[in-house]
């Protein structure tokens, strides 16, 4: 059993620890304030990207591009601290050019950010989100975000491609005349 003087011992050397762990976390949190203000540079965001579980490959200066499960995603960052997060396909024939496009525009008109380019004559389109990233410390917190952005657009933007898409397939069967069978007259 441990007695009242013991216990008022264990007590002192809780709060005498209890103070310097306070202590030391005033002093780290000074570190973490002024890491938090690392400007971000161009040599800075390959680790970034590293940190994050991805690959960086710089052939371009200012466009780094990585993979995320098979697909390529660009980063633009030749204009710092303005970034821009990119994610492109290429297409045949299997879409609805003009349903494209309009589905680009209804998806950006919903969420309010990024842009959604359709080029008919390269055949490609492209997610784009654009921000400004001054901190390393912001960058690295906001890196996810932006990635969630472009599939959150490529989601929306299909989802009214494939809306305008049975609309239009609707449209044309109410269009189309039905067949009346015809009637023998018998007298």
């Amino acid at each position: 059993w441990i007695s009242g003087q013991d216990r008022l011992q264990e007590a002192e050397d809780n709060l005498l620890q209890l103070n310097k762990y306070i202590q030391e976390m005033q002093v780290n949190s000074g570190k973490i304030v002024r890491a938090r203000q690392t400007r971000l540079t161009m040599e800075m965001i390959p680790d970034v990207i590293r940190d994050n579980g991805f690959v960086p490959h710089q052939e371009d200066p200012g466009w780094i591009t990585f993979k995320k499960q098979g697909e390529v995603y660009v980063l633009g960052v030749g204009m710092l601290p303005n970034i821009q997060f990119c994610k492109g396909y290429r297409f045949d024939n299997e879409y609805d050019l003009d349903v494209l496009q309009q589905s680009a525009l209804m998806a950006m008109d919903e969420l309010g950010f990024g842009r959604i380019l359709v080029s008919v004559d390269d055949k490609r389109f492209s997610y784009n989100v654009f921000g400004v990233e001054m901190t390393v410390e912001h960058f690295s917190e906001s890196f996810t975000v932006y990635m969630r952005m472009l599939d959150d657009m490529m989601d929306c933007h299909f989802h009214f491609y494939h809306k305008l898409m049975e609309d239009k397939r609707t449209a044309k069967l109410d269009a189309t005349p039905v067949p009346t069978p015809n009637k023998t007259i018998v007298s």
